[in-house]
């Protein structure tokens, strides 16, 4: 791979690292949900873009509530606002 293209894929790597939603954040902004449900979503998605990209069946999937699905989801939704 040629020199230039290195550089643009480590800027890209260091942007998407910059961009990341941590535990800790996801934890602070979802407080009724258990710590396994945080963690189960942190697991799959760590930027604002992947988070609202979770849809409500595949949060229920990772351990949030039906109840509390839509709430969830319009959360992280605007995380990526």
């Amino acid at each position: 791979m040629q020199r230039s293209q290195l550089d643009v894929r480590d800027q890209q790597n260091a942007a998407h690292k910059n961009n990341r939603v941590g535990y800790d954040q996801l934890r602070k902004l979802l407080p009724g949900l258990t710590d396994h449900a945080v963690s189960q979503i942190h697991r799959v998605a760590q930027t604002p873009e992947q988070l609202a990209g979770l849809s409500k069946v595949r949060l229920e999937q990772l351990g949030v509530p039906a109840r509390q699905s839509q709430d969830v989801k319009n959360m992280l939704a605007r995380l990526s606002s």
